[in-house]
């Protein structure tokens, strides 16, 4: 992705699903359930979902991986997904695991509020804390550095 597609991301759930699969490496698993379609996420070292039932082989069926760009909020009920975009203690949660960081407030006339976050030389500069850390997250990620 490129830095202008980075910073035109608004939060919400594409946000969030770029944070599971690009920075935290999360595999997204459709599980058919019936007639519903969830979403699952596998992090890293987990083993894959079907394999925590007593039958694992028969389970696998109702699987299959899939990437972000497939789901759809009118079909999938999505499971397990942090609201880092819209959530600070989430986003923060996120934040820690990067150094050197920086997080700053800016007030200007009125009610205008800006955040700025920082991570070595990415920074982003947005509404909300969680959106300028998510995003600045996600510009360390694609410069390839992690």
């Amino acid at each position: 992705m490129s830095r202008d597609e980075i910073l035109t991301l608004k939060p919400g759930t594409k946000l969030n699903l770029l944070i599971a699969t690009k920075v935290l490496s999360w595999t997204i698993w459709e599980e058919k359930r019936g007639d519903y379609l969830y979403v699952i996420f596998q992090k890293p070292n987990d083993r894959e979902p079907w394999r925590a039932f007593r039958n694992p082989e028969i389970m696998k069926e109702r699987y299959r991986q899939i990437e972000a760009s497939e789901i759809d909020e009118m079909k999938h009920i999505v499971h397990g997904l942090k609201d880092w975009s819209r959530s600070i203690e989430d986003a923060m949660k996120l934040f820690d695991r990067f150094y050197p960081t920086n997080l700053q407030h800016y007030s200007g006339i009125g009610d205008e509020t800006v955040y700025k976050a920082t991570i070595e030389y990415d920074w982003v500069v947005a509404d909300t804390a969680s959106g300028a850390i998510c995003k600045a997250v996600l510009l360390y990620m694609e410069r390839g550095d992690s």
